[in-house]
């Protein structure tokens, strides 16, 4: 007998870089504070008619069962979740989706599947490195009552595996946190540029110098210059990666990455990271550990014009 289906709302929460937490509190320490927000996660989406699904360990899946504004709920539990991230200086990714949802038991445990489900999940870490967005489909949106509806700015058309391209949307929980972008294909927006400064000086990058090189020993004409205990020949690249700025990890100790009004500092280890509005890197150690400045760059991204 075939599973159930009926239109529902799925979120899917993530808490974000919980391992650095670790790393930097202990095992004890942290495991202590990411139960206490899991479950402070949980009776806020419970109040809004939500049902968590499972959990491993740092995330949270949830079903909001088809009812009276549903996606409202959904979406309201979203904000507040985000909300009391912020409490213990910590970030979530947050994916949302509705439409029909596939309910059964599985080994005598209730679960969800489908298209839905495959879409919420997508959603949630659409830009790895970047908490802090609530990401929201289309069909989503359509369905919010208006005063919603007018919270959503269009991120533009995303292509997500195993569901194909779709028009995503972010909410403004909070005053300038969702990153903006016209409703254009990407052809029709300009070239950003970049702007890295460093020791008291400030340098702009068009699309066209890709790749800058940061590091002791950078080479090329697009290179910025950090000298220092910790900092490799060539510690970052910064490139264009279609529309976007990028920057990947080069180095043998690593960088730290933090984005404006971000709450977690991110870890890049051999990792890339997208580049949306402005923040600032860290090489070779951890903010708190360069009380100078010494080897932190600020980086800010923007279209000229």
């Amino acid at each position: 007998m075939p599973a159930p289906v009926a239109p529902a709302a799925v979120l899917f929460l993530d808490i974000a870089d919980s391992s650095a937490l670790t790393s930097r509190l202990g095992d004890l320490a942290a495991g202590r504070l990411l139960r206490a927000l899991l479950e402070r996660l949980q009776a806020i989406v419970e109040r809004h008619g939500g049902r968590a699904v499972k959990s491993d360990g740092d995330d949270l899946i949830v079903y909001f069962a088809p009812g009276d504004n549903v996606t409202a709920r959904a979406l309201e539990a979203s904000i507040a979740c985000m909300q009391a991230a912020q409490e213990p200086g910590l970030g979530l990714y947050a994916g949302l989706a509705s439409g029909p949802v596939q309910v059964a038991e599985v080994l005598g445990r209730f679960d969800i599947s489908g298209h839905t489900v495959i879409t919420a999940a997508r959603l949630h870490k659409l830009i790895e490195g970047l908490s802090g967005r609530i990401f929201i489909s289309e069909a989503t949106v359509s369905d919010l009552p208006a005063p919603l509806r007018a919270g959503c700015k269009a991120f533009g058309s995303r292509v997500l595996k195993g569901v194909g391209e779709i028009e995503v949307f972010t909410y403004e929980w909070q005053g300038g946190n969702s990153t903006e972008f016209v409703n254009l294909s990407l052809q029709d927006l300009p070239l950003p540029e970049l702007w890295i400064s460093v020791g008291g000086r400030e340098r702009r990058f068009s699309a066209q110098q890709s790749p800058v090189q940061v590091g002791r020993q950078p080479a090329g004409g697009g290179s910025v210059v950090v000298e220092g205990t910790n900092v490799s020949g060539r510690h970052l690249d910064f490139i264009v990666d279609g529309q976007v700025w990028r920057v990947r990890d080069r180095s043998r100790c690593g960088t730290w990455l933090r984005v404006e009004n971000g709450s977690v500092d991110v870890p890049l280890a051999g990792k890339s990271a997208v580049l949306l509005g402005a923040g600032a890197l860290c090489l070779g150690r951890h903010f708190a550990d360069d009380p100078s400045g010494e080897f932190t760059l600020s980086f800010r991204v923007e279209v000229p014009g």
